[in-house]
């Protein structure tokens, strides 16, 4: 998987059981299909988001603590859940 500048997760390191917001950097999102992966590759969640957005706050209410990939067509961005 490869990050794009197109696509922004803050924080980078989430505090566990709060959300995170992500952004586009370009004006809006190349798809609005979203899935988070663990670092072996296996889908965590799945979702989508309404048209004409360019940022959403996303829960990670429920993921342990550890290194994931948010990925939204064929872009993706790292990010990790730490205890806060």
């Amino acid at each position: 998987m490869t990050s794009h500048a197109t696509l922004n997760i803050s924080p980078n390191q989430v505090p566990y059981n709060t959300t995170m917001t992500v952004r586009s950097e370009s004006g809006s999102f190349s798809d609005h299909a979203y899935q988070i992966t663990d670092v072996k590759g296996r889908i965590i969640r799945k979702g989508s988001i309404c048209d004409r957005i360019n940022e959403f706050r996303l829960s990670v209410v429920g993921l342990s603590t550890g290194a994931y990939y948010f990925t939204m067509g064929t872009e993706a961005q790292k990010f990790t859940i730490v205890y806060g």
